[in-house]
């Protein structure tokens, strides 16, 4: 019988919690920061990759983790930080 009551309660709850909406404001948006690397790190990092195969994982690891960074960068930017 307790089964019969809770089920219902549960998908009304579930229904229920799709109409709140998230707070639009910039300051409800959380951004990591970024690591700020100076050219002589740049430089040795690109060193390090020339050595590395074409289509390697490694290569790819820091292809998306450029995208990433070049994507937090764009959203700061967009919130005006």
């Amino acid at each position: 019988m307790m089964i019969r009551l809770c089920i219902p309660l549960g998908v009304a709850a579930l229904l229920l919690s799709g109409c709140a909406s998230p707070d639009p404001s910039p300051a409800s948006s959380v951004l990591p920061p970024l690591q700020e690397y100076g050219d002589e790190f740049r430089g040795r990092l690109g060193a390090e990759l020339q050595g590395l195969q074409d289509g390697g994982a490694t290569k790819q690891f820091v292809r998306d983790c450029i995208a990433t960074r070049d994507a937090i960068r764009a959203s700061a930017d967009a919130l005006g930080r």
